[in-house]
């Protein structure tokens, strides 16, 4: 699948995907997300929306700062 995203045009397999049943609190007609991680981010990367391209979130693994 082709996804538009804030990072440009990437492809995306399914099995990539993340899927949330309920949705997020506030987002809960989304279901879809793919984690993008660009090199230059790190230690951030994006919680990428597959349903509405305009949707991502900043994300982080904690122990990146909590070990």
């Amino acid at each position: 699948m082709r996804l538009m995203t804030l990072l440009g045009e990437i492809q995306v397999e399914e099995k990539d995907m993340i899927d949330f049943p309920s949705g997020i609190p506030g987002f809960d007609h989304l279901r879809k997300f793919v984690i993008l991680q660009p090199d230059a981010a790190r230690p951030f990367a994006f919680l990428q929306s597959v349903e509405e391209k305009n949707l991502y979130f900043i994300i982080v693994d904690p122990f990146e700062f909590f070990p």
